[in-house]
């Protein structure tokens, strides 16, 4: 789908695992392969005793130079990310503060909302009101998501790229690049928002596909009312939903953002 995960990653087994279990593993693997040629191939014979001292003896050195750089990439990594990190978050900040500015025009009492937070003067009561209205939002039993809104997202792509997939590809970025520095819960809260991007760009492209007005079951035109029953309202208010929850989780995990 265009602006989010277009192609498959191919599969990479650093990626699954950490750098220090990755190395680990591999000089784990590397000893003892050198202990079997030291202790079994030599004394059986399997192979000539000179090229087994200068077997193992250069197995020892290897493992050494590997147990270095790997401390020394780590030093660098590290050293990398202390340059970037405030900027990253800055970025992460604000791409979630405009995600929320965004939902809330989808929403009923968004003008409400907005007016309460903008009213506070101070930086942080803004970010303490928008974490308390996240909270509401959230435990809400039947969001209300305005139908024009939404009809209108579902019929205008250059809404749809202008007002989420331009922030999807920000975040995917940041996980991409810097997933290693970032907690699990981090990064399972910016996956699960990529699924609800994904559903909102499904439900643009099933609603572009389908520009017939929609008719009931009895063939009369729906009205903005009935327009709620559809599976794109469904998909997009669901996804809505979705954001709202995560949102919430990366605001109280201490991500300050606001509007």
């Amino acid at each position: 789908m265009p602006g989010l995960r277009q192609t498959q990653p191919q599969i990479n087994v650093r990626n699954m695992i950490s750098e220090r279990v990755y190395w680990a593993a591999l000089i784990v693997a590397f000893a003892g392969f050198s202990v079997l040629v030291w202790y079994k191939l030599v004394p059986d014979g399997a192979m000539e005793y000179n090229l087994g001292v200068n077997f193992f003896t250069g197995s020892i050195f290897t493992m050494v130079t590997i147990v270095f750089l790997t401390w020394l990439y780590g030093l660098s990594e590290k050293a990398r990310w202390k340059i970037v990190k405030e900027e990253v978050f800055f970025s992460i900040e604000r791409s979630l503060g405009n995600l929320f500015n965004v939902i809330l025009l989808y929403h009923q009492r968004g003008p409400d909302i907005r007016k309460s937070i903008m009213m506070e003067k101070s930086p942080e009561d803004r970010k303490r009101i928008c974490l308390a209205e996240l909270k509401h939002l959230k435990e809400e039993k039947e969001a209300k998501f305005d139908r024009y809104y939404i009809k209108d997202l579902i019929d205008n792509k250059r809404t749809l790229e202008f007002e989420f997939l331009s922030v999807a590809r920000r975040l995917d970025s940041v996980e991409t690049k810097y997933s290693k520095f970032l907690s699990p819960q981090f990064i399972r809260s910016l996956m699960k928002m990529q699924d609800a991007f994904s559903d909102i760009e499904v439900a643009t492209l099933f609603g572009s596909k389908n520009k017939e007005p929609k008719k009931s079951e009895d063939g009369e035109q729906l009205d903005p009312e009935e327009f709620e029953s559809t599976f794109e309202f469904r998909f997009v208010a669901s996804a809505f939903k979705a954001l709202i929850e995560e949102l919430y989780n990366l605001r109280s995990a201490g991500i300050e953002f606001s509007i």
